[in-house]
C-alpha cells in the first residue's frame, strides 16, 4: 500500500483499535513478514529513481520495518536539499510524518508536517500533507486545530474535485466530531463519505464507512443499529473476499457482543478476527485482539486466561515497540494483580503504564492510571502515597476539565466564525449580482448584510449568556443531587444498622431471658425440695451477666455507628483502670481457672476516655479468657514509646485462624465458640476498633494458631494526674 492509499484510509483504521478503551487514540493494523535490510543508494536523482526509492519505503512499511523506513525517508530529505528537488522534500515529509504517527511520536510528526505544509501547501501533495497534519493534531488530542485544518483542507479538496480525498477527510471529520461528543455531526459526515462511496461504486469505502457507523451506534448504546451496519460491512467484505475488512468487522462485532455481555459469542468473533488477521499477516491485529480477549476473561473473573492474553499481547507489543499496546496491556495485567489481591505487583504494572502516558502527553491516559494507583496504595495501607496520588489525580482532572471547557469555547467560536464567513461570502455574491442590475438593490443588500451580521452577533452573545446560565444551574443541580445521594446513603446505612441491631437483639437475648424466666418459676414454686439454691442463683447470675454484657455491647456499638459517642479525652491512670477491668472479669476467669496478671507500671498515664477505654480493655480480657485453655495465664502490660503508650493483652490460647483474620474487626460476623464452648455476639472486637478510632488511637494484633494471641492498643501518653 503506497502513501496515497494509506492517507486515504488513515482515519478509517485508527478508530478501530483498542475499541473497549474510552480514551484510546489507537494504533494501526499493518502487514508483517519482516525481510532483510534495504541498501541505500547514493546516486539517486531522476524521476525513475524517486519512484523506486519510495517504493522501497512502502515495502519496508508493509513489513513493519519502521526504523529503516524512517531512515530512508530522512535520506530522501537530504537528497531533496542537496539537489533542490521539491518532490523529494514533499514526499519525504509525508512519509516521515506518517511513520512517526504510526509509532506514536505525535509531537515530532506535527513538527515535520507543519513545516512542510507551510512550505508546500500549494504543491500537488499539499492537501495530503494538510490532511495528515490534521490527523496528527487529532492523535495528539489538539482537536480544535484538527477540526479547523480538516475544514480548511476540505474546502480546497472540493474546489479541486478530488472525491477520493474528500471521502477520506469526511471520515476524519466524523472521527473528530465523535471525539468531541457531537454525534449528530459525526453521523452526518460518515453518511457524506458513504454517499461518495455509493456514487463511485467504491466497495472498499462503503465497507469501512458501514463499519465506522456501526461502531458509533454501539458507543451510543444502540446495539440493534450497530449490528445492522456492522453486518452490512461484513457482508460486503465477504462478497469482495477482503480479509482485512472481514477481520475488522468481526473485531467490532466482538466488541458489540461484549457490551451486550454475550461473552461466548464475542470470543467466537474475536477468534474469527484473529484468524483473518493471521491470514493477512497483520502484526498489530493479533495484539489488539488478544487484548480484547483478555478483557472478556477479566470480565468473567477468569484471571489466569486474562493474564495469558494480556501477557502475549504485551510481548508482541514490546517486539514492535508499540507504545500504546505496552500501555494498555500493562493496565490489563495490573488489573489482574489488583483483582487477585497482588497490590504491589499491580502498582509496578500501573507505573509502567504511567511512564508511557506521561511521554504521550495524554492527560486522560494518565488519569486512568492514577486512579488505579491510588486505589492499589490504599489497599496496601500506604495512605500517604495514596493521598499524594489522589491529589495529583484531582489536580489533573480539574486541569483537563478546564482545558476541555476552553477548547469547547474556542471550537464554538471557530465554527461560528466559519459559518459567519460563509454567510458573508454568500451575501457578498448576492450583492454583486444585484449591483449589476441596479445600484439601489446593491445598497439595500449592503444594509441587509450589516443588519444580519449585527443580529447574528447579538444572537450569539445571547446564546453564550444563556449557555453560561444553564451551565451554572446544571452545576448547582448536580451538587444538590450529590448531597441528596449522600443523605440517602447515610439514612440507608442507619436503617440497616437498626435492622441488624433489632435482629441480633431478638436472637441473642431471647434465649438467656427465657432461661432466666424458667429459673425464677422454679424458685417461686419450689417444686423440687432437693433444689440447690446456690447453684440456681449462680446460673441466674451467669445468665444476667451474659445478657447485660451482650446488651451493653450492642448498645455501645449501635451508638458508635450512629455517631452518638463523643469521647471526653483526659489523663487516665492506666494501672488503676486495668485493675477495674480485671476485677469485672474475675468471675469468668475463676471459672476457667485462668490467672489474670496486671503488669502495667503504676506511673503510666494515657490520654483517653476512661469509660470507652475500660469497655475496650474488658472486651480484650474477655476474648483472651474465652480462647484460653483452663489453667492458662492472661497478661496485661504497657510501655511508653515516642510519646505513645502501647498496651498489650496476651494469651496462650488457640490463636486466630488465617481465614478469618481479614474480617476480625467486622460487625456482626459469626463469633467462634471459646475453649469452654462459650458463645459471643460477634461485636466485641468491632467495638474495640470503633472506640480506639474515636479516641485517636489504634488497635492491632499478632497471632498464630495454637500459639496464642496478643492485642495491642496505642494512645497518646499523658502527664501524670495532679490531684489538688
Amino acid at each position: 500500500m503506497n502513501i496515497t492509499e494509506r492517507l486515504r484510509i488513515i482515519s478509517i483504521i485508527f478508530p478501530f483499535t483498542f475499541l473497549v478503551m474510552a480514551n484510546s487514540t489507537g494504533f494501526k493494523d499493518i502487514a508483517t513478514d519482516l525481510d532483510g535490510a534495504v541498501v541505500i543508494e547514493d546516486d539517486i536523482s531522476d524521476d525513475f529513481r524517486i519512484g523506486e526509492f519510495f517504493e522501497r519505503i512502502d515495502n519496508l512499511i508493509s513489513q513493519n520495518n519502521y526504523a529503516e523506513a524512517l531512515q530512508l525517508a530522512e535520506e530522501a530529505e537530504l537528497i531533496g536539499e542537496n539537489t533542490g528537488q521539491t518532490d523529494w522534500l514533499v514526499k519525504s515529509a509525508l512519509y516521515q510524518g506518517d511513520i512517526l504517527l504510526t509509532q506514536g511520536h505525535y509531537a515530532r510528526s506535527i513538527e515535520i508536517l507543519s513545516s512542510a505544509y507551510n512550505d508546500y501547501q500549494k504543491s500537488d501533495d499539499g492537501l495530503r500533507i494538510g490532511n495528515l497534519l490534521a490527523t496528527a493534531y487529532r492523535f495528539n488530542n489538539e482537536l480544535n486545530k484538527s477540526l479547523t485544518l480538516y475544514l480548511e483542507v476540505l474546502e480546497r479538496v472540493r474546489l479541486e474535485n478530488d472525491p477520493v480525498l474528500e471521502a477520506g477527510i469526511e471520515q476524519n471529520l466524523a472521527v473528530v466530531y465523535e471525539m468531541l461528543g457531537e454525534l449528530d455531526k459525526a453521523v452526518e459526515r460518515y453518511f457524506n463519505s458513504l454517499e461518495i462511496g455509493l456514487e463511485r461504486a467504491d466497495t472498499t469505502l462503503q465497507i469501512v464507512v458501514y463499519n465506522n457507523i456501526g461502531d458509533l451506534y454501539n458507543k451510543e448504546g444502540e446495539p440493534e443499529l450497530a449490528e445492522k451496519y456492522l453486518y452490512e460491512s461484513l457482508d460486503l467484505a465477504i462478497l469482495v473476499n477482503s480479509y482485512e475488512d472481514m477481520k475488522r468487522a468481526y473485531l467490532n462485532l466482538g466488541v458489540l457482543n461484549r457490551e451486550k455481555e454475550n461473552y461466548e459469542q464475542a470470543l467466537e468473533y474475536y477468534q474469527l478476527s484473529l484468524e483473518y488477521s493471521n491470514r493477512i499477516g497483520s502484526i498489530t491485529g493479533p495484539i489488539q485482539i488478544l487484548y480484547n480477549i483478555g478483557n472478556i476473561h477479566l470480565d468473567r473473573e477468569r484471571y489466569e486466561l486474562a493474564w495469558e492474553s494480556y501477557q502475549e499481547s504485551l510481548r508482541q507489543s514490546e517486539e514492535l515497540n508499540l507504545q500504546q499496546g505496552i500501555y494498555y496491556n500493562n493496565l490489563g495485567l495490573g488489573d489482574v494483580h489488583f483483582l487477585t489481591g497482588e497490590y504491589s505487583d499491580a502498582i509496578e504494572r500501573f507505573n509502567r503504564s504511567l511512564e508511557i502516558a506521561g511521554r504521550s502527553g495524554s492527560m486522560r491516559m494518565e488519569l486512568d492510571v492514577l486512579e488505579r494507583l491510588w486505589k492499589s496504595n490504599e489497599k496496601l495501607e500506604l495512605y500517604e502515597d495514596a493521598f499524594t496520588i489522589l491529589k495529583r489525580h484531582k489536580s489533573m482532572s480539574d486541569s483537563l476539565q478546564l482545558r476541555e471547557r476552553e477548547e469547547a469555547i474556542t471550537r464554538f467560536e471557530t465554527l461560528y466564525e466559519l459559518q459567519n464567513e460563509r454567510r458573508q461570502n454568500e451575501l457578498l455574491e448576492e450583492k454583486l449580482i444585484a449591483q449589476r442590475s441596479a445600484i439601489y438593490i446593491g445598497i439595500v443588500s449592503i444594509v441587509l448584510l450589516f443588519g444580519a451580521a449585527l443580529l447574528l452577533f447579538r444572537l450569539y452573545r445571547h446564546q453564550r449568556l444563556t449557555t453560561n446560565k444553564l451551565r451554572l444551574q446544571h452545576t448547582e443541580l448536580e451538587e444538590l443531587y450529590k448531597r441528596l445521594e449522600m443523605k440517602k446513603s447515610e439514612l440507608s446505612r442507619l436503617n440497616q444498622t437498626k435492622d441488624k441491631l433489632f435482629s441480633v437483639l431478638g436472637h441473642d437475648l431471647r434465649a438467656p431471658i427465657t432461661q432466666l424466666h424458667a429459673l425464677t418459676l422454679i424458685l417461686r414454686e419450689n417444686k423440687n425440695s432437693e433444689l440447690d439454691l446456690d447453684q440456681v442463683l449462680n446460673k441466674v447470675d451467669e445468665k444476667l451477666r451474659y445478657s447485660i454484657s451482650t446488651l451493653e455491647n450492642y448498645l455501645n456499638w449501635a451508638q458508635s455507628q450512629m455517631n452518638g459517642l463523643k469521647p471526653e479525652l483526659k489523663p487516665v491512670h492506666l494501672r488503676e483502670l486495668a485493675d477495674d477491668a480485671v476485677l469485672m472479669m474475675k468471675s469468668d476467669a475463676r471459672k476457667k481457672k485462668i490467672d489474670i496478671q496486671n503488669l502495667i507500671d503504676n506511673s503510666i498515664h494515657v490520654q483517653a476516655d476512661q469509660s470507652l477505654l475500660l469497655i475496650t480493655l474488658q472486651n480484650l480480657i474477655s476474648n483472651a479468657i474465652k480462647f484460653s485453655y483452663p489453667g492458662d495465664n492472661v497478661v496485661m502490660d504497657a510501655r511508653t514509646e515516642n510519646g505513645k503508650v502501647i498496651i498489650a493483652v496476651r494469651d496462650k490460647g488457640i490463636g486466630i485462624p488465617d481465614e478469618i483474620q481479614d474480617k476480625l474487626f467486622g460487625s456482626f460476623d459469626e463469633s467462634r465458640k471459646g475453649t469452654g464452648n462459650e458463645k459471643g455476639t460477634g461485636l466485641g472486637l468491632s467495638i474495640c476498633k470503633e472506640f480506639s478510632d474515636k479516641q485517636s488511637g489504634r488497635i492491632w494484633y499478632e497471632s498464630r494458631e495454637e500459639h496464642g494471641t496478643t492485642f495491642f492498643l496505642e494512645f497518646d501518653a499523658a502527664e501524670e494526674i495532679v490531684e489538688v
